[in-house]
């Protein structure tokens, strides 16, 4: 049976001294060891798109602004730690005419915060966001291969800003039980460090919460080091009063003040965490009711005026016009939850405690007088 002109035939290596060929009928001849490198060039270069398609996705776009996106106006009481961050950052790439000779941007910034979120958005440079894990693997040699490649990549979209979140646990201080490959990250992480100074357009900004841990030769890369310290109490206020404006409460300033005076100790975290604890608490309220009354008023979801309402009931039951129902039998248009209330956040401030200590406040302090 013939066979059609473009099928292959090897040559027996075995009977001949030649290395293999693959003859074509057509007559061309190529080596297997022609063909091995081109598959190999081609694995090559499928790799290195894949490496450039993981740069590319811890790019954040700033242009493409969300309703939850934050704003420096919408962070309070760390003025002095944003006119920072501007400095560094922003300000170099509004007006670089500004930063010549020796006034020159901060290249490495060491933050003890998580700010990046407002950064990525208020910032117009191309803005990497990467955490240890995404830069270290479990192959050998990949972690300083993807450290190297971030590096360039950001080079070449300048302006740009480089966040690595938890930069402890990727460059923690040198010993001698380090592993290896432990040792080739922080040597990589550095030499890419060492060049920045070279790569106009590049910062670089570090988050941490343990600054002590960064090994010493790297943090000293970190021209600028900011501290974020807890809110004061006038700016506790101002936070919980923010993150409540599109809830409805019952709270008046009297409220807001006593709040902020029991929230000392809190960081921001801390409040967030707060915040959330008492907001839900209407709703506990209405899966624990078993009457609700009868109410008139506006409808939560369609806006409209409604006979109709149900409002959950736990005192003097048999003085309202109430039914007895569960809140999964409540059609949601109908429901209307009680409003956030101080003894709300009573009841959430006996559960959420600092989580910081006054040691642990003290150590960061002590931290940033010595460094």
């Amino acid at each position: 049976m013939e066979t059609s002109s473009s099928s292959l035939k090897k040559v027996d290596s075995k009977k001949s001294n030649k290395r293999p060929i693959m003859i074509d009928e057509s007559g061309d001849e190529s080596s297997a060891e022609e063909d091995e490198e081109a598959s190999s060039q081609y694995s090559s270069k499928r790799k290195k798109r894949k490496d450039v398609e993981e740069i590319k996705s811890f790019i954040i776009d700033s242009k493409k602004k969300g309703p939850n996106d934050q704003t420096w106006k919408q962070i309070v009481g760390l003025e002095s730690v944003i006119e920072c961050i501007r400095e560094a950052t922003i300000l170099p790439q509004k007006f670089p005419q500004l930063f010549v000779g020796e006034r020159r941007p901060w290249r490495a910034i060491l933050l003890y915060t998580l700010l990046a979120s407002t950064l990525a958005s208020e910032s117009e440079a191309t803005f990497f966001s990467v955490s240890s894990a995404d830069l270290l693997s479990k192959w050998v040699g990949q972690s300083e291969k993807k450290i190297k490649q971030l590096f360039e990549f950001a080079a070449s979209r300048k302006p740009s800003i480089i966040f690595i979140d938890e930069i402890d646990s990727l460059c923690s201080a040198r010993n001698d039980t380090d592993s290896e490959t432990s040792r080739r990250i922080k040597t990589e992480f550095l030499v890419q460090m060492q060049g920045i100074g070279s790569r106009d357009g590049v910062t670089v900004i570090g988050a941490t919460n343990l600054p002590w841990d960064i090994d010493s030769a790297i943090r000293r890369r970190f021209e600028k080091r900011i501290y974020v310290p807890l809110p004061t109490q006038e700016s506790r206020r101002e936070i919980i009063k923010h993150n409540l404006r599109n809830t409805p409460n019952s709270l008046i300033e009297e409220n807001f003040q006593k709040i902020a005076e029991l929230t000392d100790g809190y960081s921001g975290s801390d409040l967030s965490v707060v915040i959330r604890q008492a907001i839900m608490e209407p709703l506990r309220k209405c899966q624990q009711a078993t009457h609700f009354r009868l109410i008139s008023g506006y409808s939560p979801i369609t806006g409209i005026e409604r006979n109709d309402l149900l409002e959950p009931v736990f005192e003097n039951i048999e003085q309202f016009d109430t039914v007895q129902i569960s809140l999964y039998d409540i059609s949601p248009e109908k429901l209307l939850p009680p409003l956030v209330s101080f003894e709300d956040f009573e009841k959430a401030l006996n559960i959420i405690h600092p989580t910081l200590s006054r040691e642990d406040v003290a150590k960061y302090q002590e931290f940033s007088k010595i460094f």
